[in-house]
């Protein structure tokens, strides 16, 4: 091959992948274009499905193919207002009773907001990738006026969002991970498990009982972190350093689990009463511990 002839191939070699290099930045730029110009047609600023306030949410359930989680409000014995799960699986009920964070779980579902639209008209297979086509869970928000049921769908690839629709309806909404998940596996987020839910500055005193026996102790300089201490009631001035620690172990005891009130009967109420402590806290309100090992070796507590 001449020199000439070579310089000739070498330049329409590069010619050519200039071209190539041309064609392949268009289509980059048109896949780019044709991506965001989709992403906009379902990409909105969040959208509210279910106007409703914190207050007007009655109650909270999901219903899946393995257990149905219920949230509702009751009350107690003094007309107290508390949180109340429950969870239903293998034919088996429990319960518990929430915590503080159950408050932003209301907050999130009142108003009940979507990520995002993907509108009325996703049908075939996109609609089969929703799992909405067969949905196999349910979320029932009971407001004040009825019962808002919404289908639930798959989940998104990363972070995870559900794919929601209202029964009977079309338009389907993304929903944030956050708002189902927690809800779907409760026990680990919402439980109510410290046993004293009175802080320790607000206690003027204790009240220990066993059988006959009873012993008071007062807290003494309660505002003050650093002064604070405990003393019997007959001698107001002498730290008791034994009963320090007996209180912070009972500060540190830790709920696992929750026995319904209606399957305590009033026999074993009494018989935990008597046979274990009974701690009474005094303050701006006064609690009731009724501590008792069982026969399994846990510990039984009634809290009021």
């Amino acid at each position: 091959m001449s020199a000439s002839a070579f310089k000739l191939s070498r330049a329409d070699g590069a010619r050519e992948v200039k071209i190539l290099g041309g064609a392949l930045a268009l289509l980059m730029v048109a896949a780019y274009l044709s991506f965001t110009k989709k992403e906009e047609s379902v990409s909105a600023e969040k959208v509210t499905i279910l106007e409703v306030k914190p207050e007007q949410l009655k109650g909270i359930s999901m219903i899946t193919r393995t257990q149905t989680i219920a949230f509702e409000r009751r009350k107690s014995a003094t007309g107290e207002d508390y949180p109340w799960f429950t969870i239903e699986s293998n034919k088996k009920k429990r319960g518990f009773k929430g915590n503080k964070s159950t408050t932003g779980m209301i907050e999130s579902f009142a108003p009940f907001s979507a990520l995002r639209t993907l509108g009325a008209d996703v049908v075939g297979d996109q609609l089969a990738e929703t799992k909405l086509d067969r949905p196999e869970s349910k979320l029932i928000l009971r407001v004040g006026n009825g019962d808002k049921v919404f289908e639930v769908g798959g989940r998104t690839f990363g972070t995870r969002d559900y794919y929601l629709r209202a029964a009977g309806g079309k338009e389907i909404y993304l929903v944030a991970s956050k708002n189902l998940a927690d809800l779907e596996f409760p026990e680990s987020r919402f439980m109510q498990r410290q046993v004293k839910e009175i802080e320790t500055k607000d206690v003027t005193s204790v009240l220990l009982k066993a059988g006959n026996k009873e012993k008071r102790f007062l807290q003494q300089n309660r505002l003050s972190s650093k002064d604070a201490f405990w003393a019997a009631q007959e001698t107001p001035e002498a730290k008791s350093e034994t009963f320090e620690n007996y209180l912070h172990k009972v500060e540190s005891l830790s709920a696992s689990g929750y026995v319904e009130e209606s399957a305590i009967s009033g026999a074993a109420k009494a018989a935990t009463c008597k046979s274990g402590a009974v701690i009474v806290i005094g303050g701006g309100l006064t609690n009731k511990l009724f501590v008792s090992p069982n026969p399994s070796n846990t510990w039984l507590a009634l809290s009021t």
